[in-house]
């Protein structure tokens, strides 16, 4: 490695940071302290990927131009975690190292307006703060710099608990969250302080960007000017769908969006029964026809979820490619994607752990992964109520595309 790359990564590193330390640097790695004292050696191949060759090309200081070290660090698949093992990151949530763990947090309009009473406490040797992402945190994060539903950094809040270990840091930040619940009452009834999950414009529950209600709007454009709408068909399959976005419980609200797919399990398989239909016009035969048709009721539940998605196999396209990323499915397949909402249903229905009544507790940190299966499915009931109750094209759909 050549000392232009030397000098531009110590230059990064003492212009994007106040808090973060390099210790050294070699032809192989640097070394970089923050949290106090915890440390990580980033190999210089692993950062920069395919622009490694194009670094070491570099001859002099004018030859980055306008660009800086930045530039070139890869940022899809950026994680700091591969450098140390002590780094353990969550998924959309946060992470934690060693006795430190920070995570994305919400309090609705007490975290919009800063209206705390106290942000900053101690359970009894566990610290507690709650304020902007720390420099560590965005450095972890650094692939979000590009998300456009991010905002600024200053824009965000996290929880932070030092002094925690593995046994605990999961029922630590439980109770933080009580007590800057209890002492920070929100003026709204239906607030409490929460771990969130970044996952593109779904992390944030104040709604949509203007340019994507100008979008959406734009599915019923002759209707807002005329001010006259058609009636839907299926009209109960809208009851299911205003209970899940009204329900702010993640998996109560997943489970009223998976009775809308329900509702179109035998429905979309409307082109089935005409067949059968036209086939006993043609040879008259009642019993042929009974067994056919009584083969579509006999499918078992996960056959007929897949056969509905396979039916919108070019519209969830972009939701299966959002699973794989987010680390919910293993393959970008229809088969694998139906089978991982199943299981999130079934994991969902079947809350108990077992026939002992063993509780499953809920954990809003490693678990907030799966929760964006609510993400997933809301999208899904869309497409399926513009298919079937509306039949008109929907002219947006939500961006999935946040690699974390």
């Amino acid at each position: 490695m050549n000392e232009v790359v030397h000098k531009a990564v110590s230059e990064w590193v003492e212009n994007y940071f106040n808090d973060i330390l390099l210790l050294h640097i070699d032809d192989q790695k640097f070394v970089l302290q923050f949290l106090g004292d915890k440390k990580i050696a980033v190999d210089f191949k692993e950062l920069f990927k395919d622009d490694y060759s194009n670094l070491l090309a570099l001859k002099s200081p004018d030859s980055l131009k306008d660009k800086d070290i930045n530039y070139y660090i890869k940022k899809d698949d950026f994680d700091l975690s591969i450098f140390n093992n002590k780094l353990i990151k969550f998924p959309c949530v946060g992470f934690k190292f060693g006795d430190y763990i920070e995570l994305f947090f919400d309090y609705g309009n007490v975290s919009y307006n800063d209206d705390y009473k106290i942000k900053e406490f101690f359970i009894d040797e566990v610290g507690v703060k709650v304020g902007v992402p720390s420099e560590s945190f965005q450095l972890v994060f650094k692939q979000l710099e590009d998300d456009k539903y991010l905002g600024d950094w200053e824009m965000n809040e996290t929880i932070k608990l030092s002094g925690v270990d593995n046994s605990n840091y999961k029922s630590m930040v439980q109770q933080a969250l009580f007590y800057i619940g209890y002492c920070n009452p929100s003026v709204h009834t239906d607030e409490y302080p929460r771990i969130r999950a970044f996952s593109g414009k779904y992390y944030n529950i104040s709604g949509y960007e203007f340019d994507e209600q100008e979008q959406m709007q734009l599915t019923f454009k002759q209707e807002i000017e005329k001010g006259v709408f058609n009636k839907i068909k299926f009209p109960e399959v809208i009851s299911f769908y205003n209970a899940a976005i009204s329900i702010k419980e993640e998996e109560v609200s997943f489970l009223y969006f998976y009775k809308v797919l329900e509702y179109f399990f035998i429905i979309n398989q409307k082109s089935i029964f005409i067949e059968n239909i036209n086939t006993y016009k043609i040879n008259s035969e009642i019993n042929d026809f009974i067994s056919a048709t009584s083969k579509i009721y006999k499918q078992g539940e996960e056959e007929l979820l897949n056969y509905l998605l396979s039916s919108i196999g070019n519209e969830i396209d972009k939701l299966m490619i959002f699973a794989q990323k987010s680390g919910l499915i293993r393959e970008n397949k229809i088969e694998e994607f139906s089978k991982g909402i199943y299981i999130y249903r079934n994991s969902i229905v079947h809350g108990k752990g077992d026939y002992k009544f063993n509780l499953k507790i809920p954990d809003d940190i490693e678990k907030k992964k799966e929760n964006l299966w609510n993400s997933i499915i809301q999208e899904i009931a869309h497409i399926l109520i513009f298919k079937y109750c509306l039949e008109v094209d929907k002219k947006y759909s939500p961006y999935f595309e946040c690699d974390i």
